[in-house]
């Protein structure tokens, strides 16, 4: 039995999906998650209506939302994703998009707090990530917890 293995210069290429637990809000539809040093992030983008304000879960296809994994040549701040204006540094080195995905979310309402938050978990189900020819593909990976009002 044989594998083959796709390289470049002899160094196998994987993203490393290692981030903090944390899953940072900008404009309640822009969800990102960094890693340790801040260097590396995971983006995903929704639509207006996706986190719903009842209880239940739902599944959502890609069209109209999108999924990147981007390494930068430093840290980025807390504002990166958030400017309306993209710094002009750090730079990104390496992205890879979400050709193919869907998402489940699965809202419960705490209603002992006013208002009443809702907290929604966030999977990433058959994630296709996409660079140049190469793909690496997660059959399910959790991006994170999220709570609106």
């Amino acid at each position: 039995m044989l594998t083959f293995t796709s390289c470049k210069d002899g160094i196998i290429e994987v993203p490393e999906f290692t981030f903090e637990s944390t899953v940072y809000v900008c404009d309640t539809y822009t969800l990102y998650r960094r890693n340790g040093s801040d260097t590396k992030a995971l983006v995903l983008t929704l639509q207006a209506s996706d986190l719903p304000n009842t209880t239940g879960t739902g599944t959502l296809n890609s069209s109209g939302r999108t999924v990147l994994y981007r390494v930068f040549d430093g840290a980025i701040g807390s504002a990166y994703f958030c400017s309306e204006v993209p710094p002009v540094s750090p730079q990104v080195v390496e992205e890879w998009t979400g050709t193919a995905f869907s998402i489940t979310i699965d809202t419960v309402e705490d209603i002992s707090t006013s208002p009443i938050t809702h907290h929604h978990t966030i999977t990433l189900n058959d994630l296709v990530l996409s660079r140049n020819d190469e793909q690496e593909i997660f059959e399910e990976f959790y991006f994170g917890l999220v709570d609106t009002e």
